[in-house]
């Protein structure tokens, strides 16, 4: 079954108001999809660097903001990304890069996304009624950004999700970063349980949930019909087999035997 594969992690990079050089994960390959966690121990935004596409962020904290952002790699990056922050107070600013195989080599790679914003917790947590899951294979992913290095435990949502990494660092007033990921077959939309980061104390943390499109899921953006010897273009046009609802990725008609590309 075709699903997105998490990769690997690159370093955490860490540094202070105002930016942070998050380095690359050691190997990527043509078509990977990068996404880069970040927290700024203020309530601070970040800057899209080229190339990258800012998902999510949160900074109604004052005493922590976090970002998240994704890029289609060409293959050939290497070194360090630096995202820049808006404010300048001096606060620990760190994030870390994960890669991902598998994922379609086209368009934006996330069908949806989440985010269980900044709060002073104890744990924070996903569930399946939080974000929309393809009714076709696909792979949810979540991370956890903590303002300390406490995370102490992980819940995988019924068995559906796997934890992936967990880096931390000692710098400043500390981070920890946490990534997990859970593949879904077709018509499978939810998991029981939650997804969830515990804390052993309570944290400046969230949690951020993605999901990403495989390589080979037949999601598009156009399929058109031919009405009054027009063509019309419908999005996302969907039919039902077997009581599971599948994206169309072509038309068809059978011509004396043969089938014939109708578009």
């Amino acid at each position: 079954m075709p699903y997105s594969v998490y990769e690997g992690s690159g370093l955490i990079g860490t540094g202070t108001d105002y930016s942070v050089d998050v380095p690359y994960p050691l190997t990527i390959n043509a078509n990977d999809i990068l996404i880069a966690t970040l927290l700024d121990a203020d309530n601070d935004t970040f800057d899209t660097p080229s190339g990258w596409t800012k998902i999510l962020e949160d900074g109604s904290n004052s005493n922590a903001s976090v970002a998240i952002y994704w890029m289609r790699a060409v293959g050939t990056e290497s070194g360090v990304e630096t995202f820049t922050s808006i404010l300048n107070s001096g606060s620990l600013v760190a994030g870390i890069m994960h890669r991902y195989s598998g994922c379609t080599t086209s368009g934006d790679p996330i069908s949806d996304s989440f985010i269980n914003g900044v709060s002073q917790a104890t744990a924070h947590s996903m569930n399946s009624g939080n974000i929309t899951v393809l009714s076709e294979e696909c792979t949810v992913v979540g991370f956890a950004i903590v303002e300390d290095n406490t995370i102490n435990s992980f819940t995988n949502g019924g068995g559906a999700f796997v934890e992936d990494s967990r880096e931390e660092t000692s710098v400043g007033s500390d981070a920890h970063f946490g990534a997990a990921s859970g593949d879904f077959a077709d018509g499978v939309t939810t998991w029981t349980g939650s997804l969830l980061w515990g804390y052993s104390s309570t944290e400046y943390a969230c949690l951020i949930g993605l999901v990403l499109i495989s390589a080979t899921a037949s999601v598009i953006t156009d399929v058109g019909i031919n009405i009054g010897n027009s063509w019309k273009l419908m999005a996302g046009a969907k039919i039902n087999i077997g009581g599971v609802w599948k994206t169309v990725t072509a038309i068809k008609q059978n011509i004396g035997g043969v089938w014939k590309d109708v578009l």
